[in-house]
């Protein structure tokens, strides 16, 4: 008990600012990986500061989330710097992730100090080069944007990112300090987006996103049809897209025309949760000969899906998932999907 005690002390005196006031030109820029491990191993590591929250459970990303507003004179950056200089390993692959929530900061004051707070750390932390991934979280409502008076953010920095996972309002898809260009769709290899979109929008960062591998988008509005905020319209058929092998849509509209455009000579797995009644519409499409695993989240009829499974090979999984269930799909029973058993009455 007293040596655990003595390793517990020892720990906190390692995440302490009096520690590393004291021994900072002993241990100039991380944690030694002993104690870091046995500080992650079970639970993050958290610092609190009254205009940034940082949290970080790995030594290759960091969170940064919004907290109260405060008129504190402390510099929020300083926890920034302190937390990227003692936690994260600079010559791994970083990820960071921000949040902001509305009722913690004036919409349009958060959203420029988030962009910030980020630019800040690609700048003088963590270069914005040896970010391969994004995670932000924004809240589903558009948040006013002025772009004169935007922080610069240099998405051209961000040669190496590969993973993009987004959450908001679709409008910041374009009014944003992280606009969807077709020059930073061009590079990612995974794109997770929770977002309400027009049929048109998808279709916008599929012909752009030439080199994603896995896209899953939730969802396709059908009432937005008339409403998109890229402006787009397909050119042509016979797209190739090469690189995609997972698809995952969720979509109250057909999204026959979505992906008819295109020739995904790759795509081996698709997920789809259809909130509209004809499926007939998806039989035309190309892709079924080469499709390895098929996973419906919505009841589908059973003709429905006969006509699917008839156009793909035999040795084609089916699945069908219950988005509430904790467990794995199961083997697709004609659109109805046996009983999950919790072991409960």
């Amino acid at each position: 008990m007293a040596k655990q005690m003595a390793e517990t002390v020892s720990i906190i005196d390692y995440v302490s600012h009096a520690f590393w006031e004291k021994y900072d030109s002993l241990i100039p820029y991380k944690f030694p990986d002993e104690v870091y491990d046995k500080l992650v191993k079970n639970s993050a590591v958290y610092l609190d500061h009254p205009a940034v929250y940082i949290r970080s459970n790995c030594r290759d990303s960091i969170e940064i989330r919004l907290a109260a507003q405060t008129t504190n004179e402390a510099n929020p950056l300083d926890s920034i710097r302190y937390y990227a200089r003692r936690v994260i390993n600079p010559s791994l692959d970083f990820t960071l992730g921000a949040v902001l929530k509305l009722g913690l900061w004036e919409p349009e004051v958060g959203f420029w100090h988030l962009a910030e707070y980020i630019n800040y750390f690609g700048c003088h932390e963590i270069p914005f080069e040896k970010w391969v991934g994004l995670d932000i979280n924004l809240p589903n409502e558009q948040l006013p944007f002025d772009s004169s008076r935007a922080p610069p953010f240099p998405v051209n920095k961000l040669v190496d990112l590969r993973q993009l996972k987004w959450a908001g309002h679709r409008k910041q898809l374009v009014e944003s300090w992280l606009p969807f260009t077709p020059s930073f769709l061009d590079s990612l290899t995974s794109i997770d987006l929770t977002c309400n979109l027009a049929l048109l929008d998808c279709s916008y960062i599929l012909f752009y996103a030439r080199n994603v591998k896995d896209f899953t988008l939730r969802k396709i509005r059908r009432d937005l049809a008339s409403d998109s905020v890229f402006g787009f319209s397909l050119p042509t058929y016979g797209i190739q897209r090469p690189c995609l092998e997972s698809l995952t849509l969720e979509s109250e509209d057909d999204i026959a025309p979505l992906l008819e455009p295109f020739h995904f000579t790759s795509l081996r797995s698709v997920t789809f949760n259809l909130q509209y009644p004809r499926v007939s519409s998806l039989h035309g499409l190309l892709f079924w000969k080469t499709i390895e695993t098929v996973i419906m989240e919505e009841y589908i009829p059973y003709n429905d899906m006969q006509g699917i499974r008839s156009l793909c090979r035999p040795e084609t999984g089916f699945f069908h998932k219950d988005v509430n269930s904790r467990y794995p799909p199961k083997p697709y029973t004609g659109g109805i999907a046996e009983n999950d058993d919790d072991g409960e009455e």
